[in-house]
């Protein structure tokens, strides 16, 4: 598999990466905008790059940040700021000369792929249409710049993301690429067929997401399994404790470690296993690629057993106000999400032990209902979730029990409630959802048993498979809010010139018999025209 230049809508400064690129003038000082994640480290080991002579005269764009902290990405400054006559070219050319710099210097010290991710991920922004010179040609900036940048991410075999938290930008670049299937050629053609089927649900607001705890592991946060090993020796077990909790199942590790941390703390206020989970989490600094890709799809309605916040964050990076039931519910957000299990933000109501779940139906009555009603009435993609989760179980087994069965001469069988994306077949445990979900595979070979570097491998490839998929479907989602916005005429295609012309003169008509905007339509039609970019300001 090729490198692949993934389109992302989000917060470049939070995005988990190998290596990401500051904008700067030729003092090497990045505005505060781009520093502003990082204050915690200002004063201590965080500093931006000395200029060089090279970097002085214009010899050397891209200079390396030294010292930084490991667990963080590594920010390259880029010198990408010059003046409006400046050709496109040069601004392309700094996000070239950063992409073979990093990427040679990871070859030179052997630095694997951060999170075991199957190739290193470079991050940069559309380069010199803030503060650059270029924002008034933010069109031209795509138009060169993204066709270098899927020439660069095969050439180089590494993944590169382009970030924009600006809307009419990321709307953009996903036009630019386009959706032709030889931009994703690892997608053999169910894939495709199945996200162009995905894109359809979305675009008609039937889509929910039901995102589980694999979606994080790429942003740096551990599985059950080592979240409880490490909260295990947290906790003070011995090793031969240690050998004797893996006899337990998941939930009654929880509630052993649990006890334990209470007999150590009798007199805590507060829920201690809540907390300490809390704090792992804590120390993530940044969301996934798979968070910043799920974030930005048109979906209103998200359901996650996770604990964390990476997709809230990734929400908010992506210009989306989450409200997030059932701790934190507010009006007015252009999307909810419900978790099911509770909250690093309220530790003491978190699910974790089989007491917990047991005590779920008394407790969380109304969300279990929320989540019945989805299942009845959209569908649902899951994504990260083993669907081994006894409490879904019950909430899956009460819809199917709602549900009407189909008649027997009845042309087809009921639609599936939804549609579970999983990085291997497992025929055997997707049968027991055979009448309920369509699975799809990202390999359809299982991984090797056992812990190995091939097995890492083979499931780092089906991860990074599922992020291809993502992408594609995000592409097939894209919108035209650019259309009329000056900024982005250089973008558009030939149909696209032909259309804006042609509305624009529309638009100076009405200008000159105001009067029509009286007429009752007008105000749909208005509508209308703002989702195609008019009018804004340049």
């Amino acid at each position: 598999m090729s490198g692949h230049l993934f389109i992302v809508h989000g917060d470049l400064t939070l995005l988990s990466c190998d290596a990401w690129l500051v904008p700067c003038d030729i003092d090497a000082v990045p505005s505060r905008s781009w520093t502003r994640s990082f204050g915690h480290l200002q004063g201590r080991l965080f500093r931006w790059a000395d200029p060089t002579e090279e970097w002085r005269s214009g010899k050397q764009r891209v200079l390396k940040v030294l010292p930084w902290e490991d667990h963080l990405p590594r920010p390259w400054v880029g010198n990408v700021a010059a003046v409006p006559s400046t050709e496109v070219s040069w601004f392309v050319a700094g996000a070239e000369e950063f992409i073979e710099r990093v990427t040679d210097d990871l070859r030179e010290h052997g630095t694997p792929p951060r999170n075991g991710r199957a190739k290193h991920l470079l991050a940069l922004p559309v380069i010199g249409t803030r503060y650059g010179g270029k924002r008034h040609w933010t069109g031209d900036v795509v138009r060169a710049l993204v066709p270098a940048l899927q020439r660069l991410a095969a050439a180089k075999d590494v993944d590169i993301a382009l970030v924009s938290n600006d809307e009419l930008t990321y709307a953009s670049a996903q036009a630019q690429r386009g959706t032709d299937p030889s931009a994703w050629p690892e997608l053999d053609e169910h894939l495709w067929r199945t996200g162009e089927h995905l894109a359809h649900v979305a675009a008609n607001g039937d889509l929910v997401l039901f995102v589980g705890a694999g979606v994080s592991k790429n942003a740096g946060l551990p599985d059950w399994g080592g979240l409880l090993r490490n909260l295990a020796r947290n906790a003070g077990l011995s090793e031969d404790e240690l050998g004797a909790l893996k006899e337990l199942g998941p939930l009654d590790q929880a509630r052993a470690i649990e006890l334990r941390m209470e007999s150590v703390r009798p007199q805590a206020s507060k829920r201690i296993l809540g907390e300490k989970i809390a704090d792992a989490f804590s120390r993530v600094h940044g969301y996934a690629l798979s968070h910043a890709l799920l974030a930005a799809l048109p979906v209103r309605e998200v359901i996650t057993t996770n604990y964390d916040t990476l997709f809230e964050r990734a929400s908010k990076a992506a210009g989306m106000a989450v409200s997030v039931l059932p701790h934190e519910p507010r009006s007015g957000a252009s999307r909810w999400v419900l978790k099911m299990h509770g909250c690093v933000t309220d530790p003491d109501n978190i699910v974790l032990t089989r007491e917990d779940y047991m005590r779920y139906d008394l407790r969380r009555q109304a969300l279990a209902g929320i989540v019945q009603a989805l299942l009845l009435m959209r569908h649902m993609l899951f994504i990260g979730f083993s669907l081994r989760d006894d409490n879904f179980h019950r909430i899956a087994d009460a819809v199917r029990r709602a549900r009407v069965p189909a008649k027997p001469n009845a042309s087809s069988p009921v639609d599936r409630f939804g549609t579970a994306l999983s990085l291997f077949s497992s025929p055997l445990e997707q049968s027991l959802w055979g009448n309920d979900l369509e699975w799809v595979n990202m390999q359809s070979t299982p991984p090797p048993t056992g812990r190995s570097e091939e097995s890492d491998k083979a499931w780092a490839d089906a991860a990074r498979r599922l992020e291809l998929f993502l992408d594609s479907l995000l592409a097939r989602t894209g919108t035209t809010a650019y259309l009329l916005h000056p900024r982005f005429e250089g973008a558009l295609s030939d149909p696209e010139h032909a259309l804006a012309d042609k509305l624009q003169r529309f638009l100076d008509e009405v200008d000159r018999d105001p009067t029509v905007k009286t007429a009752p339509a007008w105000k749909q039609l208005e509508a209308l025209l703002h989702r195609l970019g008019w009018p804004r300001t340049p």
